[in-house]
């Protein structure tokens, strides 16, 4: 848009590089809001990496956590993304490589791996476990809808397509 012209139609914006692994109650949440996922399944080779860009994506996040809070949430959806990995995925020497990574970087940041198994099990009764059919790789947001602004406030994780 130019010269402050305003963008009254939907925008489209991507789910992160190549789309993301959601859980299941994040999905409705989405749909129930207005919001227009669109949602592509996945073969098991597709699957396999998603869930590996998974585990690295939580990595990151809990690197990048602030607070104690956020720490133990992102550990705890890492260990959700591990649990989608061991279920779905035949692990090899290469795979778990992130896994020492991770036990390492909990150390570090004086995490307990029972506080996490504890908050994994509470994020997952909150917001369901990863889908692991498929992935979101965009959604479609409608100009009344509230959610809106966060996606354009957020161009780094939600670029606009289109």
């Amino acid at each position: 848009m130019e010269n402050g012209e305003v963008d009254r139609g939907p925008i489209r914006f991507k789910f992160g590089e190549n789309g993301k692994l959601v859980r299941a109650g994040y999905l409705n949440n989405m749909i129930n809001n207005g919001e227009q996922p669109d949602f592509v399944k996945l073969n098991d080779a597709e699957l396999a990496g998603a869930i590996r860009d998974k585990l690295v994506e939580e990595f990151v996040e809990l690197e990048e956590a602030a607070t104690n809070q956020e720490m133990l949430d992102e550990a705890a959806d890492f260990m959700s993304a591990v649990a989608a990995f061991h279920e779905h995925v035949i692990a090899t020497t290469q795979d778990s490589s992130l896994f020492g990574d991770f036990q390492q970087l909990i150390r570090r940041l004086d995490l307990s791996m029972n506080d996490i198994e504890i908050r994994r099990r509470e994020r997952d009764a909150e917001f369901g476990k990863l889908v692991v059919e498929g992935k979101v790789v965009s959604v479609l947001i409608a100009p009344d809808n509230p959610r809106r602004q966060y996606y354009l406030d957020n161009p780094d994780r939600y670029p606009r397509l289109g």
